[in-house]
């Protein structure tokens, strides 16, 4: 399956493919472990924090993690976002994007993408630090 086809669930309940998360120029697409985690939630909000950075810079922003929606709901009240987050229980957004550690398949890998309007990838950055890797990806756009 091609992750850039998909119908992807969000924490609002609504189904969506990449490309209606897309802004002018991109997609800002972040993956994190577990929602309701301490170090998820700093940088879930540290991407709220700049929001309207990367929206006037053109880009769109989603996180993504495989937790079930009540947990992504709950995630997202919790930390107050105003973007969406992708509950992606089947992993199929994870294995596109190889995301899951190769050791044993069971842990998501912190990683966030620029993807361009046609869900190109521009940059990747894998096994990044929760928050001060946004100031990078900021940097790049």
């Amino acid at each position: 399956m091609d992750w850039k086809t998909i119908v992807y669930k969000l924490n609002n309940d609504s189904e969506v493919m990449l490309k209606d998360l897309t802004k002018e120029n991109g997609l800002i697409l972040f993956f994190y472990p577990h929602a309701n985690s301490t170090i998820c939630a700093l940088e879930a909000k540290e991407f709220q924090k700049n929001l309207k950075v990367f929206e006037g810079k053109g880009y769109g922003i989603v996180g993504a993690s495989r937790d079930q929606i009540m947990d992504q709901k709950e995630f997202s009240s919790n930390c107050n976002l105003d973007f969406p987050l992708i509950c992606d229980t089947d992993e199929i957004l994870h294995k596109g994007l190889m995301i899951l550690d190769n050791k044993d398949g069971d842990n998501a890998i912190r990683s966030s993408f620029i993807l361009d309007k046609d869900l190109n990838i521009i940059k990747e950055m894998r096994n990044v630090e929760a928050v001060s890797h946004i100031k990078d990806l900021i940097a790049a756009l």
